[in-house]
């Protein structure tokens, strides 16, 4: 959300949510602190697509950074 954010600094939010093919309200959510919304993966990858790879897939996967997951572990 943060890269997204930074990206769209001084950027028109209404262009970039209609070239995304979504509401500039849902880009508003997804903006938000308060909200959180995390994005569908396919909107995550046109995302990147859209921002020239600047907000990558991976940015909206803050949570799981840095940790080994469950399939990590169990193919050990």
């Amino acid at each position: 959300m943060n890269a997204l954010k930074t990206y769209l600094s001084g950027k028109r939010k209404g262009d970039f949510a209609r070239t995304l093919g979504i509401s500039p309200a849902y880009l508003s959510q997804l903006l938000s602190e308060k909200t959180r919304r995390t994005p569908s993966f396919p909107l995550m990858v046109e995302i990147e697509r859209a921002t020239g790879g600047e907000v990558p897939v991976s940015s909206w996967v803050d949570s799981c950074q840095g940790k080994s997951s469950q399939y990590d572990e169990a193919a050990e």
